[in-house]
């Protein structure tokens, strides 16, 4: 989960892990417990891709940035707010040295934007991009028929919900079992604190600095359910902190920060597949200001920024 939860999280504030590959058949619907309440599990959150996986993607979700500013007596308002509806075909290019997914090809079947009630199309049936990392940016390119210099995604929408949708790692990022997996077998119902020394030093290396003491985060092994056919168990993962430092220019003051994330995933039993489905949801908001100086008006900044994504995957390459 830290691959969604604080890749996501970090991509809510930046307006910046694993992608999971689902093995749900299509119109899967959980069903009955699979399991017993009475016994206990291993539990294994990162399920690693490789090179050449093929896969249909369905995700829908949403994204509002919401940012007042003041500089003097001049007071502004700017508010972003859109929903996306992707659907189409992934191949993974290249994975990190745990099999978490850093480059990808993808095929386009559907992709539309919704902004103020007015539905359009991001790209094309038929669109092929690319994404990977370059550098700390993730990096998104259309690919043109007879060329191979792909035409980068400029800042947009496009390229904040490709962003989302995908959620790449880099070769320093913490998988999911680093974070909030347990290495102690857990029954039903139990929970446990995630590893904060890790999700700390997570978001440090995206220059978002936690307080130790005002960090909080766990996972809960909910209940077991059924995927179609497929014998699952349902963790929910959360985190919160306030009063961190945001990647912000030095000459500003934080006065409040604050960040919530929620996460719910059915992993399979067998631990040969990987997650059926994902529901994610971060919530940020800051307040920051200048110091006063002489002849200079002092800025005031605050920012509110919600995600929410719900992604299904469907295997189109045989698992073994």
């Amino acid at each position: 989960m830290a691959g969604l939860i604080v890749r996501v999280a970090l991509f809510t504030f930046l307006s910046v892990s694993s992608l999971q590959i689902l093995c749900a058949g299509e119109g899967a619907k959980a069903g009955k417990p699979a399991v017993k309440a009475a016994e206990d599990y291993a539990i294994q959150l990162h399920r690693p891709n490789k090179p050449g996986d093929k896969f249909r993607m369905e995700a829908k979700g949403s994204q509002m940035e919401r940012t007042e500013t003041k500089e003097g007596a001049q007071e502004d308002e700017e508010l972003n707010s859109f929903l996306f509806d992707f659907n189409g075909t992934i191949t993974v290019l290249a994975v990190t040295h745990d099999g978490s997914v850093k480059k990808v090809a993808m095929e386009v079947e559907k992709f539309t934007l919704t902004e103020e009630d007015f539905t359009f199309e991001a790209f094309p049936k038929g669109t092929r991009l690319v994404g990977f990392f370059q550098g700390r940016d993730e990096i998104y390119q259309v690919i043109l028929e007879g060329q191979q210099e792909g035409r980068p995604v400029p800042a947009g929408m496009e390229l904040d919900a490709l962003r989302s949708i995908v959620n790449l790692s880099r070769e320093d990022s913490a998988n999911d079992d680093v974070i909030f997996g347990s290495t102690q077998r857990r029954k039903l119902g139990a929970s446990w604190d995630f590893n904060k020394t890790a999700a700390l030093a997570d978001f440090k290396r995206d220059g978002i600095l936690l307080d130790a003491n005002k960090t909080t985060g766990k996972t809960i092994l909910a209940e077991a359910v059924k995927v179609g056919a497929i014998d699952c168990l349902l963790l929910k993962g959360e985190m919160d902190a306030t009063d961190f430092q945001p990647p912000l220019p030095k000459e500003f003051r934080v006065e409040q920060t604050t960040m919530t994330a929620r996460y719910t995933g059915k992993f399979p039993l067998d631990t040969r597949l990987p997650e059926l489905e994902t529901t994610m949801e971060a919530k940020m908001s800051f307040r920051a200001k200048t110091a006063p100086a002489k002849g200079q008006p002092q800025v005031q900044i605050a920012s509110t920024r919600h995600s929410r994504k719900t992604t299904r995957i469907i295997p189109l390459t045989p698992q073994k």
